[in-house]
C-alpha cells in the first residue's frame, strides 16, 4: 500500500503527474485507490490481483541484464558504477534530474580516502570505508555538499 504523495516525491515527480498515471493504472484495472486507515484524508493505493500478477511477470524485466554483467570482472562493474555515479550526480548538480541522498553529492562522502584499499571510499558521518558496491543512490542520512 503506497500514497501518491510517497511515490512522487521518490520519484522526483509531481502529486498531479503521479496521479495522472494512477488513474491510467487504474482504467487498466492494476492498480485501486482506496482509504488509508492511518489517515482519513489519505488515499492509498493497492496492486488488484491483475496487478500483482503483472508485478510479478515484470519483476524479472533485468535477469538478461543480469546475466550480461556476470561476464564482467569486480573492477570492471566497480568502474562503471563509480562513473554512472559521478555522472548522476553532475546532473542532479545541473538540475537535470532531482535525485538526492547520493554517497557522491554529500558532504560525508570523501572519495578515495583509502587509495589501495578493498574500500577505498570513506563515510565521515558511518567513520567507515565504503568499497564503490556500497555506495547508495538513496542514504536517509544525506546532507548536500557544498557548491564548489
Amino acid at each position: 500500500m503506497r500514497r501518491v504523495g510517497e511515490l512522487a516525491r521518490e520519484f522526483g515527480l509531481t502529486p498531479a503527474t503521479v496521479s495522472g498515471a494512477v488513474g491510467a493504472l487504474e482504467r487498466k484495472g492494476l492498480v485501486r485507490r482506496g482509504g488509508d486507515l492511518g489517515d482519513g484524508r489519505a488515499v492509498a493505493l493497492r496492486l488488484t490481483p491483475r496487478g500483482r500478477e503483472l508485478a510479478g511477470e515484470l519483476g524479472a524485466w533485468d535477469r538478461p541484464l543480469r546475466e550480461r554483467l556476470g561476464g564482467f570482472s569486480r573492477e570492471e562493474k566497480e568502474g562503471a558504477l563509480w562513473l554512472l555515479l559521478r555522472l548522476i550526480g553532475a546532473l542532479q548538480e545541473e538540475g537535470v534530474i532531482t535525485l538526492s541522498g547520493m554517497c557522491v553529492s554529500c558532504r560525508y562522502f570523501r572519495p578515495h580516502a583509502h587509495p589501495g584499499a578493498e574500500r577505498p571510499h570513506h563515510c565521515a558521518l558511518l567513520k567507515a570505508p565504503l568499497a564503490a558496491g556500497e555506495l547508495r543512490l538513496d542514504c536517509p542520512d544525506h546532507e548536500p555538499a557544498a557548491a564548489g
